[in-house]
């Protein structure tokens, strides 16, 4: 008996103590008698779905009907592994290196990881708990995936995380820092990858809106990676 992730072929070791010896088996758990399967010699296969014991109890009998003990031995089936890994910094815009932490699951035995987006195997880099350094240039993705396997050598569903570094602040069209002008003003933001949102004197502003009323104000524009950029203006 014991835990396992694939069938086990069992072969039994049969007395030849009395002639004419045979001897019968089930894999339900029900006590074998003569009507039972016979065992032949050749391996009995024994499998069950994932979380399942399947039963095998065997008996032999002699020439003159004489039973002997009943075997049994219980085998337990794990054919799932441990739930993926979670990071503590999900998929996002960074303007800074990162260093993420995982949680693995109560089952995981072993976890390992890539940060080349290949998915990982137990030849890859083991996640020992430290942290693990993520750092890109301008542009750069970073593609961060992690498995667990379990005692039985079950993997469990990979984590994927993308990590995407923006280094560049936004820029803002239309107006320049210090500008005095009597007229009507379109202003215009661009966050690049990252998107960016913008905020003129402390309420929401979009790209494109013209600004006409007098008196001095500034445009906060913030991208996606957290990088600014600001304007003031009369």
């Amino acid at each position: 008996g014991g835990t396992y992730n694939a069938s086990q072929n069992v072969t039994l070791q049969v007395s030849t103590d009395a002639t004419a010896v045979r001897t019968f088996y089930t894999l339900d758990g029900a006590i074998p008698t003569s009507a039972s399967l016979e065992y032949t010699g050749a391996s009995i296969v024994v499998d069950g779905a994932h979380n399942t014991t399947i039963t095998l109890k065997a008996i032999s009998i002699d020439a003159a009907g004489n039973p002997s003990p009943i075997t049994t031995e219980a085998f337990s089936f794990d054919k799932v592994g441990p739930i993926a890994p979670i990071a503590d910094i999900t998929s996002g815009f960074f303007n800074t290196a990162k260093n993420v932490t995982l949680t693995l699951a109560g089952d995981a035995a072993s976890t390992f990881y890539t940060l080349n987006g290949n998915d990982p195997t137990t030849l890859s880099t083991p996640y020992t708990g430290a942290a693990i350094g993520v750092n890109g240039g301008d542009g750069v993705a970073i593609v961060l995936k992690a498995i667990s396997y379990d005692t039985l050598g079950n993997a469990g569903a990979i984590l994927t995380e993308t990590y995407t570094f923006d280094l560049t602040n936004p820029t803002i069209s239309g107006i320049t820092d210090g500008a005095i002008t009597n007229q009507n003003i379109t202003i215009t933001f661009d966050g690049g990858i990252s998107g960016a949102t913008a905020k003129l004197d402390g309420e929401s502003f979009v790209s494109g809106d013209a600004v006409s009323a007098q008196g001095l104000h500034t445009i906060l524009v913030t991208d996606g990676a957290s990088n600014s950029a600001s304007v003031s203006f009369t």
